[in-house]
């Protein structure tokens, strides 16, 4: 491939090189800086096309993987998987870098962390602001002025960062008993830098995730058929075996919204090395441990509190007869609560030589969380690509400066569930099922022969009750339309309002139509509900992917709850008791339809 600006010439190097006589990676460039600017060129032998007048050759180095999903770099096919493009921006740096370096100046485009002298006092801006309050009322803190001349501008950054680490330790040291002075909170420590700032191609990601991270959509669907496949227990499970004098920590992320749909059940069973795979509660070996974090809390409503929802995760893992985990952290990577607890505890376990695996299913929200806990660190957010699209990341990627040195975090890529209803949808259908706001109750007084439409992908038929009626309860995003009527015209319904009124799924041309007729048809299950509270939920009936229906009522009472075939519907303790203070009116939900304004004046009252 060969681009060209101004004042440069490029040309990559494809398989097989031969660089300077040697082999190289296919991710080699060999820059020659010469008359009118740079050539990055390719050299086979002693074979050299494009003949320049060379002043000084320099070899660079492509990344071999993309930090954002892991997978390997090429920059030959555009609609094969990794294919990446040279920004101008970089092409820039490095046209402007031999110039600046002779004048002596230093390159660095970090805007997160500035020094500034000013007077006699190092200031400090940025992320550090914080810690200039606490030093300001904390009188435990460091605090160093200088003279004029003390140090010279290349020691000051060694120099801050050794005020820096004194402070770390201030903060980390527990008190004392009978000290009068309170108890601060822990804060992460930062074990490395972050990426460094020298290196222009820290940044450079493949067009796939440059296309998710700024459009939110796939670059190739061409790419997508031929994406590689990863499979957990033999890259993972075989590496955390084989490190036999590493401890291995296990970060499962899951989603609080879609708990049972997001638990990789079976990731974990392929992780452990037990012959018991019907019950790994006492499976774990002495070198292992597993983390919970159950993540997206702010969606959750503030009556289920993290001490409740705690008691809940362990009872909900030990009913699915998995290992005990060690610690459960309620998070939430878009407000960041618990994300620093998370973060200390996991730099306790890991120990000075272990390994930190985050292993989660796709859309549980991976990504998000690993850069808030480098945010809780003091670090710049990873280049680890977040998007509401299954599948983001596609390999093993080294996640820097959370661990101490001597240990890694690796993040692993989104487990794929079958049984979850994403795997069934478009990228537009699964942004509408993805909550965006803390999840609004739709409760319902239904009665035998009733029906609710969970958009046109899912349906909830009551079949039998002990009384009158019961209550039900929806928990799903706000997008999804819901209706209310008899099951005899549930079939007419759906084949009338599908993709218009009852979203998802969503028709807006002639190619949805087809493909939602080509979608299989709703399948029951017949579930028994044995409830024993009527003005609270005490059961939950969960569809994966969708979200789930609390069922307010006492004694026992038959459903038949309708999905797409393969997806998976199971029950549970309630997570959310509690119900609507208003509730649903038969027909479409009123709170999905617009708001209708009425023009005119008001009529004035006596």
């Amino acid at each position: 491939m060969r681009m060209t600006t101004t004042g440069m010439d490029w040309r990559f190097c494809g398989q097989g090189l031969l660089l300077g006589g040697k082999e190289r990676r296919s991710n080699r460039v060999v820059m020659s800086h010469m008359r009118g600017g740079f050539h990055a060129g390719v050299m086979a032998g002693s074979d050299r096309e494009d003949a320049y007048e060379e002043v000084e050759e320099e070899e660079v180095v492509l990344p071999e993987t993309c930090p954002g999903c892991g997978v390997k770099i090429q920059i030959e096919d555009p609609d094969a998987p990794g294919y990446c493009r040279v920004p101008k921006r970089i092409m820039d740096i490095l046209t402007g870098q031999v110039e600046q370096e002779e004048e002596g100046i230093a390159m660095d485009d970090s805007d997160d962390f500035e020094e500034e002298i000013e007077g006699d006092e190092i200031l400090l801006e940025g992320d550090d602001e914080a810690w200039m309050k606490d030093a300001k009322n904390n009188p435990d803190f460091v605090r160093v002025t200088l003279e004029d001349g003390d140090l010279g501008s290349d020691d000051v950054e060694e120099f801050n960062d050794m005020i820096d680490s004194l402070n770390m330790m201030e903060m980390n040291v527990p008190q004392q008993k009978g000290s009068k002075q309170k108890g601060r909170e822990p804060r992460p420590i930062v074990f490395e830098d972050d990426n460094d700032a020298d290196d222009i191609f820290a940044d450079l990601v493949c067009e796939r995730c440059y296309s998710l991270k700024h459009y939110g959509k796939i670059k190739s669907s061409e790419a997508e058929v031929s994406l590689p496949e990863f499979d957990l227990a033999e890259s993972v499970g075989r590496v955390i075996r084989s490190r036999q004098f590493r401890r291995a920590v296990v970060l499962i992320v899951v989603d609080l919204a879609d708990f049972d749909g997001s638990l990789p059940r079976l990731a974990i069973r392929s992780l452990l090395q037990s012959n018991d795979t019907e019950n790994l509660s006492n499976a774990t070996p002495s070198d292992f441990k597993l983390v919970i974090a159950a993540n997206k809390s702010d969606l959750i409503p503030r009556e289920a509190t993290s001490t409740r929802l705690e008691k809940w995760v362990r009872r909900r893992i030990a009913d699915g007869g998995l290992p005990r985990p060690s610690s459960v952290h309620i998070v939430s990577s878009h407000t960041n609560s618990g994300v620093k607890s998370l973060l200390i505890d996991l730099q306790k376990s890991v120990g000075s030589k272990g390994d930190v695996w985050v292993v989660g299913a796709q859309n549980a929200g991976k990504s998000s969380l690993i850069n808030a806990m480098r945010k809780g660190a003091g670090l710049k957010p990873s280049n680890v690509t977040e998007a509401p699209i299954p599948g983001t990341t596609l390999d093993i990627v080294p996640i820097r400066g959370i661990v101490p040195k001597g240990c890694e975090m690796l993040d692993t890529p989104g487990v794929r569930h079958e049984y979850q209803l994403t795997a069934r949808l478009s990228a537009e259908e699964v942004r509408m099922l993805l909550p965006k706001r803390s999840l609004k109750p739709k409760t319902y007084r239904i009665g035998e022969g009733q029906t609710i439409h969970l958009g046109g992908i899912g349906r909830i038929d009551v079949c039998s009750v002990p009384g009158a009626t019961l209550y039900v309860t929806i928990w799903a995003s706000d997008e999804v339309r819901c209706h209310l009527g008899k099951t005899v015209n549930a079939d007419s319904l759906l084949a009338t309002h599908l993709g218009k009124d009852l979203v998802p799924p969503v028709i807006r041309s002639e190619d949805d139509v087809s493909r939602v007729e080509s979608m299989p048809a709703l399948t029951p299950t017949d579930v028994e509900v044995n409830g024993d509270e009527w003005k609270s939920s005490s059961v939950d009936v969960c569809i994966a992917g969708l979200g789930w229906a609390g069922i307010g009522v006492r004694g026992k009472s038959q459903l038949k709850v309708w999905a797409p075939p393969g997806v998976a519907i199971t029950t549970r303790a309630a997570i959310i008791p509690d119900m609507a203070k208003e509730f649903c009116k038969p027909g479409f939900d009123a709170a999905s339809r617009p708001k209708v304004v009425k023009k005119g004046k008001r009529k004035r009252k006596k």
